[in-house]
């Protein structure tokens, strides 16, 4: 890989002191990892220190695949404002919100990406929302 990946010393102040979101960084041309945050890191159960998912794909480290995410949104992520999403999270079996939004790091264009666990009520009342809501869009 050709340029450095960033270590917490270089990242931007909104990811070393927000804590209590998981927060991830990734490269929206290579789909690879940039940074994750202690919160992020605790909720896959990595240590501090471990940077091992530096430059790894994002879909094999936060969805356990071999290749990119049915689901993946990072086309729709501008810069003006924040995309959010609920996914299902295999590897914590969490229903999660993402809030993104498309930021220039270093040269690479990066989604920095705000996971909150959702609590399984929340999820589901939301879901029956959609559900109607879908309902009377297609039927």
């Amino acid at each position: 890989m050709g340029s450095k990946m960033m270590g917490c010393d270089e990242f931007p102040q909104i990811a070393r002191t927000e804590t209590a979101r998981a927060i991830y960084l990734i490269d929206v041309d290579t789909c690879e990892l940039v940074y994750m945050n202690k919160s992020a890191k605790d909720m896959l159960q990595l240590a501090y220190e471990d940077d091992s998912y530096c430059g790894k794909k994002c879909y094999t480290v936060l969805q356990g695949l071999s290749s990119k995410c049915s689901f993946c949104r990072n086309n729709l992520l501008t810069t003006e404002r924040m995309f959010v999403e609920e996914i299902y999270q295999p590897l914590v079996q969490r229903y999660l919100q993402v809030k993104s939004i498309l930021f220039n790091y270093m040269g690479r264009l990066c989604g920095l990406k705000f996971y909150i666990i959702l609590r399984k009520k929340s999820w589901n009342s939301r879901k029956n929302i959609w559900i109607k809501n879908w309902n009377r869009f297609v039927g």
